[in-house]
């Protein structure tokens, strides 16, 4: 009894040593650390008799649920010989690795949820008290273009007159029905995943200064026009995660740290980021707006995730970069803009000529 409880012991001061040292939970799943850093002894005496297969099921699992999986695979068999018991702790370890393809930080990603619902709410706001606009001016089922404005979309005319908050507030806002259902698509599945895996706070700074990139690089590529729609923020995200998977591959990490990156997420950012700048060429997306928060986002990345870096010279001179870029793009764009640009219209005034010539809006 006594070797049991000290082998269990063993394996629960190895798995919180594992935790502290990985701070953020996108890195190598804790079963696979484990697997590494147990000896051949104490592998040889687990056995999955009393694994709870059901906490294994999902194709994402946190840390916690890990750490229990691991507790519960660790008591002993009395019955069985030391080879069926090396076998069944080989099978739990191909068991994890298979399922926990990506570890994450929480459960469930909280601010995705939370942007999208108000995102919908605003919309339905819009719609039952300003109506619904024709589709030969609003041909994505939405509210006119006076009413984008009004609501708080990008406006360069009012941006310049002290309305700053135009901004970040495009991000919550939407052209109509169809661009609203694509990129609530998008944000519930493949960003909410970046969520998890980064952590709500990191996710919502990213989000955000993406968002803040792809407006003001677009009121100085297209100052006459009014933008709208989270797509830009998205494609900040997906900068963020194209500079995570790029700095792990250009640089040498902890061999203990590197696996839970994979390059197969390098194929699935670039189709989604695909289908978001595609789709963009029917719904009249600003593109420059696009590539100025995916530019900003990679920019984020590169000092959100260089902590990995093994050599410290390179770890800071990357994060350095990154940080020099942050804050000199960005202001350059605000010099630029509050210097040179100087919209031709105010949209809010003459928003009946708008609602004539839809052509000249730019959604994003």
């Amino acid at each position: 009894m006594g070797t049991k409880q000290a082998q269990l012991d063993s394996i629960d001061q190895i798995v919180s040593r594992v935790d502290e040292q990985d701070v953020d939970k996108y890195r190598t799943p804790t079963a696979l650390k484990v697997q590494s850093t147990l000896s051949s002894q104490t592998q040889s005496a687990l056995t999955t008799d009393s694994l709870d297969r059901s906490m294994l099921s999902t194709d994402y699992t946190t840390e916690d649920e890990t750490r229990g999986a691991m507790r519960a695979a660790s008591s002993l068999s009395t019955t069985a010989d030391e080879e069926m018991k090396s076998q069944s702790a080989h099978e739990l370890y191909e068991i994890l690795g298979e399922n926990d393809h990506f570890a994450t930080k929480q459960k469930f990603a909280y601010f995705s949820i939370i942007i999208s619902s108000v995102q919908l709410l605003i919309l339905a706001l819009q719609l039952s008290l300003c109506g619904v606009a024709p589709l030969d001016i609003n041909p994505l089922v939405g509210a006119y273009p006076d009413t984008l404005s009004d609501w708080g979309g990008k406006n360069p005319f009012l941006l310049k007159e002290g309305e700053y908050w135009r901004i970040v507030t495009p991000a919550f806002l939407h052209v109509g029905v169809i661009q609203l259902l694509v990129n609530a698509a998008v944000q519930l599945e493949t960003c909410a995943l970046f969520e998890r895996e980064w952590g709500s706070i990191r996710y919502l700074w990213i989000y955000i200064i993406s968002e803040i990139g792809c407006s003001i690089v677009s009121s100085c590529t297209n100052p006459d026009s009014i933008g709208v729609g989270s797509s830009g923020a998205l494609m900040g995200l997906y900068g963020a995660k194209l500079a995570q998977v790029v700095t792990q591959v250009c640089f040498d990490f902890n061999r203990a740290e590197a696996d839970s990156i994979r390059l197969e997420q390098l194929s699935s950012i670039l189709c989604s980021m695909s289908i978001v700048l595609g789709l963009s060429y029917f719904t009249y997306i600003d593109w420059a707006g696009h590539m100025g928060a995916m530019g900003t986002g990679f920019i984020v990345g590169m000092i959100s995730f260089s902590r990995p870096i093994y050599n410290r010279t390179t770890r800071t001179i990357w994060r350095l970069a990154g940080i020099i870029l942050l804050l000199t793009t960005l202001p350059l764009a605000f010099y630029l803009f509050f210097e040179f640009i100087k919209p031709d219209v105010d949209y809010t005034i003459l928003s009946m000529v708008l609602q004539l010539d839809s052509a000249t809006n730019s959604f994003y």
